[in-house]
């Protein structure tokens, strides 16, 4: 049985660029992101002293909108994290992966490559968003992406967590 964790909610953008004709969160089309500035740091800081305290394992995941749209910050995250001598067990990323997987195909590695350099021990996943059957009805990625997205993972040795 695994150790129970505590997990950092990171949102780095209230923005998602896919425009989804099904999407319940009416609100992504704010250009809102969050900046890596002091107050955001000890906010990190205070909630992974929280959990620390607790004797739990910490997580990180990034939310949006997309947070791939935001890599550069999701970067100067780890390294402020590994900087401040943040131990941390898991990294998660749930991303569309963005219109025709482009930010997928081109983030989700360097991201990955990233983490083993900071925390070589750590577990990094990624959660593909799919909405199902009726995906090409709602979504704007065809459900032969959706698989390209996939296999792309598989194939990059990144664990998909789940799907949504």
């Amino acid at each position: 049985m695994e150790k129970e964790f505590g997990n950092i909610h990171i949102i780095l953008t209230t923005y998602c660029n896919m425009g989804c004709s099904g999407c319940y969160q009416e609100h992504l089309t704010e250009k809102n992101h969050l900046i890596l500035n002091d107050e955001t740091k000890a906010n990190i800081k205070k909630v992974y002293d929280q959990f620390k305290d607790q004797n739990l394992d910490i997580k990180v995941s990034f939310f949006g909108g997309e947070p791939l749209l935001r890599n550069e910050t999701i970067i100067d995250i780890i390294w402020f994290l590994k900087e401040s001598e943040m131990d941390i067990k898991y990294f998660n990323l749930p991303t569309s992966g963005g219109k025709d997987l482009k930010l997928l195909l081109q983030h989700v590695p360097e991201i990955k490559r990233i983490v083993k350099l900071a925390y070589p021990s750590a577990k990094f996943t990624t959660s593909l968003s799919y909405d199902g059957p009726n995906n090409d009805k709602l979504r704007n990625v065809s459900p032969v992406l959706i698989e390209k997205g996939f296999s792309f993972l598989i194939n990059n040795n990144i664990e998909p967590m789940y799907t949504s």
